[in-house]
């Protein structure tokens, strides 16, 4: 589980994982220290707001990913996909569109 940081843009800089907080501030010296920027990643992938769901699953896929960011065409964070909302999303629209359909 990751978090992305943003500048004052919503620009995406990079992500900070749940583990990485965690090891950090095992150390409380370290509390007044320290900022995101201090702590975060490259991000490994991100998707537009226009790329296909498709699109989505290959990059969770890839690279084990269980959120990912949506990017304007700015690089500008518009929010995460979940990847367990995503599927949860799939399975009932096709089951949706079963029902329509007629199938089983």
């Amino acid at each position: 589980l990751y978090y992305p940081v943003v500048d004052s843009g919503k620009k995406l800089l990079g992500v900070v994982t749940i583990d990485t907080i965690k090891d950090t501030f095992r150390s409380s010296e370290l509390y007044s220290f320290l900022v995101a920027v201090d702590l975060m990643s490259k991000p490994i992938a991100w998707i537009s707001k226009d790329d296909s769901v498709f699109k989505a699953k290959q990059l969770f896929e890839k690279y084990s990913l269980d959120l990912l960011p949506v990017l304007d065409e700015k690089e500008r964070v518009l929010g995460v996909i979940d990847r367990r909302a995503m599927r949860k999303l799939i399975s009932r629209k096709l089951m949706e569109l079963q029902k329509k359909t007629g199938g089983d």
